[in-house]
């Protein structure tokens, strides 16, 4: 909820102060944190209904912040991987329901 509110423009800090949490908290939560207070995921999903329609410019963001948030939420959502233990460096990762196998010493 907070990426699409990140595409739509609004700045991590605007969502922390509506939020009253840290920006970095916002940005944690955006990108890689599984787990959420329900008080938090709670003003989460009521922030995200208020302004998902809204336009951040006429809430006094400013039109160049409003690019650069677009934008790095752009960069972000292309480099998430395209399924759950892959990574984008190359690394051979698990596809889903793939098993793992031991592997034996020969002596």
């Amino acid at each position: 909820m907070l990426a699409d509110l990140a595409r739509a423009g609004w700045p991590a800090t605007t969502l922390a102060q509506y939020l009253d949490v840290n920006p970095r908290t916002v940005a944690e939560v955006r990108d890689k944190r599984p787990r959420l207070h329900l008080d938090l995921a709670m003003r989460i999903r009521r922030l995200h209904c208020d302004l998902i329609n809204l336009n951040p410019a006429s809430y006094g963001i400013h039109p160049t912040d409003i690019a650069r948030t677009r934008t790095a939420a752009t960069r972000r959502t292309a480099m998430k991987p395209p399924y759950p233990g892959s990574s984008n460096t190359g690394h051979v990762g698990r596809w889903p329901g793939m098993r793992v196998v031991p592997l034996r010493w020969v002596r």
